[in-house]
C-alpha cells in the first residue's frame, strides 16, 4: 500500500508540473465613417429634375411642378463589435483554432438636400360671343405660382444595429402658392418627399497570423454577418504568431428616394353668380361662362437611382492577440541512466522495508 501510495504522489507531481493552454477571449470594434459624400451616389454630385402636371394643349387649365437640385451630401458613421476566441499555445504540426462571431454594432446618418421648386399655371379662356356688346377674344394667360428654394434633411441612429437590419428617415415639405386674376383663380400646394435608408450588411476583411521573428505570414478570408466563423491554422514555425484582422471593410447599402407631388386647383368664371366654377349645376342668372378643376397628382418619383454604398473608410487592422507554438514533446523511449538508477534504488529500498516488516 505504501508502494502505491508513493507511486500516485509521484504521477501527479509531473501531472501538475505540465503548462496548459489557456483560452483568449479578444473583443475589438471597427470603426468606420463617410463625410459629405453625394447624396447622389458615389460621384461628387448630378443634377435630377422631375416634374408632374395635369391638362392638354388645347384644355382650359395647364398645370405643371417641378424640381431639382444640384447639391446633397450625406454623413455617416458606424462601428462593429468583432470577438475572437483561440487558445494562446498550440502545437507545431496540429491545426489550431480561431473563432469570430459578430457582437452587434451601431449605425447612424443624415442627410443635406437643397433644392427648388417651380408650380405654373396656364388658363385658356375661350371667346365668348355676347349680343350687342364687343366678344370677349380667347386668351392664354399664365401664372408663376411657386419659385423658391427648400431644404431637406433625414437623420437616423441605432446604437443596437445589427446586420440586415434596416435604419430609415423621412422628410416632406409641402409649399403653397397661388396667382389670380379678373375672373380667374389658379392655386397649387406642391409637396416633395425625401426617404433614406441604411443597411449594414456584412463585415470583410483578412484574418491574419504573423510570425513575431521570420514574419512568415498565414491569411484567411472573413465575411462575417451575424454568426459565428471558424478557422483552422497549421502552423509552419515554432515560436510567437501575432493574430489580427486586417484590411477590414463594411458592406452596406443607401437609398434615398425623392417623389413630388402636388394638389392644383383653378377656375374661370365669366359673368356674375357662376358659383364653383368646378360645379356647372350652381350657376345663376348672369353667370355667361364658368370652368374648373380641382384634383392631386400621384407621387412621382424625382431621382429613380438604385441603392449605392456608402464610401466607409477601410480599418487597417485590429490586434486580435498572441498563440505561442511550441514544438511536441515526445516521451523518451529510454529512461536517461541516473534517472534508472536512481529509481531502481528508490524502489528497492521501499521493497525491502516492506520485507522487513513481513
Amino acid at each position: 500500500m505504501l508502494l502505491s501510495r508513493n507511486l500516485f504522489a509521484a504521477c501527479f507531481v509531473l501531472s501538475a508540473g505540465a503548462a496548459g493552454a489557456a483560452t483568449v477571449s479578444s473583443d475589438v470594434i471597427a470603426s468606420f465613417s463617410v463625410d459629405n459624400q453625394s447624396l447622389f451616389g458615389s460621384g461628387s454630385g448630378a443634377d435630377f429634375g422631375a416634374s408632374v402636371g395635369i391638362g392638354s394643349s388645347t384644355s382650359t387649365f395647364q398645370f405643371g411642378a417641378s424640381t431639382g437640385a444640384s447639391s446633397g451630401t450625406i454623413d455617416s458613421t458606424a462601428s462593429v463589435d468583432v470577438q475572437a476566441t483561440f487558445e494562446d499555445m498550440a502545437i507545431l504540426g496540429s491545426t489550431h483554432n480561431v473563432s469570430l462571431s459578430f457582437g452587434g454594432a451601431s449605425a447612424s446618418f443624415d442627410t443635406a438636400l437643397g433644392a427648388f421648386i417651380d408650380v405654373s399655371a396656364t388658363v385658356r379662356t375661350p371667346e365668348i360671343e355676347i349680343p350687342l356688346a364687343p366678344d370677349i377674344p380667347a386668351a392664354s394667360i399664365p401664372f408663376t405660382l411657386v419659385d423658391e428654394d427648400y431644404s431637406l434633411e433625414t437623420a437616423a441612429s441605432d446604437g443596437t444595429y445589427f446586420f440586415g437590419q434596416v435604419l430609415s428617415d423621412s422628410d416632406s415639405v409641402s409649399l403653397p402658392g397661388a396667382g389670380a386674376g379678373v375672373g380667374i383663380t389658379v392655386s397649387a400646394n406642391p409637396n416633395v418627399d425625401q426617404t433614406s435608408t441604411l443597411t449594414l450588411s456584412s463585415l470583410m476583411g483578412t484574418l491574419s497570423a504573423t510570425h513575431a521573428a521570420s514574419g512568415t505570414m498565414l491569411t484567411q478570408a472573413v465575411n462575417l454577418t451575424n454568426g459565428l466563423l471558424d478557422f483552422g491554422f497549421d502552423f509552419a514555425e515554432t515560436g510567437i504568431w501575432d493574430l489580427a484582422l486586417t484590411d477590414v471593410t463594411l458592406a452596406n447599402s443607401f437609398d434615398s428616394d425623392f417623389g413630388l407631388s402636388a394638389t392644383f386647383t383653378g377656375g374661370v368664371e365669366i359673368g356674375i353668380n357662376c358659383g364653383n366654377p368646378a360645379t356647372n349645376s350652381d350657376n345663376a342668372f348672369g353667370c355667361l361662362f364658368d370652368q374648373g378643376v380641382s384634383t392631386t397628382t400621384s407621387t412621382a418619383n424625382v431621382l429613380p437611382i438604385n441603392p449605392f454604398g456608402l464610401n466607409y473608410n477601410t480599418v487597417a487592422s485590429l490586434d486580435l492577440g498572441a498563440i505561442n507554438v511550441d514544438a511536441a514533446v515526445e516521451p523518451s523511449a529510454v529512461p536517461l541512466p541516473a534517472a534508472a538508477w536512481l529509481l531502481l534504488a528508490g524502489l528497492g529500498g521501499l521493497f525491502a522495508m516492506g520485507r522487513r516488516r513481513a
